[in-house]
């Protein structure tokens, strides 16, 4: 048991490090979305170039690296209603790689105890509304809830449902502003707070709606059942 769990550890802080590695590539400029941009636009018109980014989309959210710079490039080589449904699937393909790589990990809520914000809020929420407003929030690192929903064993269905959802909204959002950009100076100021502020607004009432439903509910249960009044008042009665 104990070299399993050293294994586990040993798992573990690989995926965290494979992590930080990808988006300090991304941050220092070495991961770059316009090179990406460059590659394909000159093969464009190859009937590989769609598949090849799918492929690519999954490999990187499910190597733990930030897969949402493919945004930017399917975003800028094909029309929306192409280059969503392309990222769509390369992102739930790279969801069920990762998902399924933590799961070989073998941590869940029932062996060791939860760390981390992320696991603990999954591990206390997990329904289908939290699920799809992580995938929404902004700026949210969808590699770590990938991680994560892997870690805690999530039901697999709904986990890929509300990945595939999560990112067509964002997906259709980001890749719609970055296709319809005027100028390439203006490509990176597509994402604008225009698009940010309705999408933290959607997973802020997507966490906050359940439970407030949940607590009317318990409320309306909870409530005494009225008195019936009685048909004769207590004086005719006596009489």
């Amino acid at each position: 048991m104990r070299g399993k769990s050293v294994d586990r550890r040993w798992f573990l802080a690989v995926l965290a490090l494979v992590a930080v590695v990808g988006v300090g590539l991304e941050r220092a400029g070495i991961l770059d979305w316009r090179a990406g941009v460059a590659l394909a636009q000159a093969h464009a018109q190859s009937w590989w170039l769609a598949p090849v980014l799918v492929l690519v989309t999954a490999g990187l959210y499910t190597a733990g690296m930030p897969g949402s710079l493919m945004v930017w490039v399917v975003g800028v080589v094909f029309p929306p209603a192409v280059a969503v449904p392309l990222f769509v699937a390369g992102g739930v393909g790279g969801a069920l790689g990762a998902y399924s790589l933590a799961r070989r990990a073998g941590k869940s809520t029932s062996q060791e105890e939860e760390d981390g914000r992320l696991l603990r809020l999954l591990a206390r929420r997990s329904d289908f509304a939290t699920l799809v407003a992580l995938r929404v929030a902004p700026s949210f690192p969808h590699s770590a809830i990938n991680i994560g929903a892997g870690l805690l064993r999530l039901p697999l269905g709904r986990f890929l449902a509300a990945s595939a959802l999560g990112l067509g909204i964002k997906g259709a959002l980001y890749i719609g502003a970055i296709h319809h950009a005027a100028r390439a100076a203006t490509i990176e100021e597509a994402i604008s707070w225009r698009i940010l502020v309705p999408l933290a607004a959607l997973a802020l009432l997507l966490l906050l709606g359940p439970p407030l439903v949940r607590r009317l509910r318990e409320g309306r249960d909870a409530a005494p059942d009225p008195i019936e009044p009685d048909a004769d008042p207590p004086s005719a009665r006596r009489r």
